[in-house]
């Protein structure tokens, strides 16, 4: 059970991983191309090449009458109008509202969980995942990401938080459906549905590009986001879930902006602040402390000590 475990936090830690490097990578294709149009290409790339995996898997089955709404609501109501919602608020809101709306998504699915009683949630998950909170407002502050309280900004910051909640939907949702189909099944309806959506929001801004200028390492942005990390790492994500539980799986979606900032760090000549390192030391810790329920944890082991200490 332990090892299994572990392959599977193994397995989280990679696709947060492959996440936190794409958000530097994306913004490398985002220099050349509209938001619509480079989510409606990576989603066009990951749908083919999801059915292509999906096919030589041999897990495909035929999908149940039944399941059809539910695969629209995953694939829609979950998946595709949180990508929708995110590319209409980042334009309006700062980096640094956006970066805490987005670690928001462990509190979203909890409160789902909690709404349509689907897990339930320890305390020390509920202390892991504030903590973890903490350690990214401590990683946005410690950059040059500003946090606005203006009204326009907040607007966008609100549009992002709705996102997440149509990720979480889309997490605890999709773990019902993988009693009956594989990963790779689950994301090829989904990719597919939100590609057709992108393909025609995005389609009148298709002539005003000229794709002859696009450089090559806008394409090679594209690949990189569409094949790893929306394709692979949502298999890799659906699976997790249904070992771990959303709400457990949710708190690695933290780590994200940690290896971002390392991504930036390593591929941009970023410079990482004191506060940037507290702040990682935390999310860590956060995700520690949910993982572990409290036991050998270094903040409760501190807290203990000054309890305990003489005045």
């Amino acid at each position: 059970m332990m090892r299994q475990q572990r392959i599977t936090e193994g397995v989280l830690l990679l696709t947060v991983f492959i996440w936190g490097v794409n958000t530097p990578l994306m913004k490398i294709g985002l220099g050349y191309l509209s938001p619509l149009l480079y989510n409606a290409l990576r989603l066009l790339l990951a749908s083919i090449f999801a059915w292509v995996i999906l096919f030589y898997s041999g897990t495909n089955k035929p999908i149940k009458g039944c399941d059809i709404p539910s695969i629209l609501a995953v694939g829609l109501l979950g998946f595709c109008c949180s990508q929708l919602l995110l590319m209409i608020g980042l334009p309006h809101t700062t980096a640094g509202n956006a970066s805490i709306m987005n670690a928001l998504l462990p509190l979203t699915v909890i409160l789902m969980n909690r709404i349509f009683k689907k897990e339930t949630i320890s305390f020390f998950v509920i202390v892991g995942m504030l903590v973890s909170l903490v350690g990214i407002i401590c990683v946005v502050l410690g950059s040059d990401k500003n946090i606005s309280l203006d009204s326009n900004h907040v607007m966008g910051a609100a549009l992002i938080l709705i996102s997440q909640f149509g990720v979480g939907y889309y997490t605890i949702f999709s773990r019902d459906l993988l009693e009956r189909y594989s990963a790779h099944q689950i994301i090829a309806y989904v990719v597919t549905l939100s590609a057709i959506v992108f393909s025609m929001v995005a389609m009148p801004e298709v002539s005003l590009v000229s794709w002859g200028d696009v450089p090559i390492k806008a394409w090679i942005s594209i690949l990189f986001s569409g094949l790893f990390a929306l394709l692979l790492a949502n298999v890799a994500w659906i699976w997790c879930v249904g070992k771990l539980g959303s709400t457990r799986a949710s708190l690695f979606q933290n780590l994200v902006p940690i290896f971002a900032i390392i991504g930036a760090w390593i591929l941009l000549g970023e410079v990482l602040t004191w506060l940037q390192w507290l702040g990682m030391i935390l999310v860590f810790n956060g995700l520690y402390l949910a993982r572990t329920n409290g036991k050998e944890n270094f903040l409760i082991r501190l807290l203990e000590h000054l309890a305990c200490a003489k005045p």
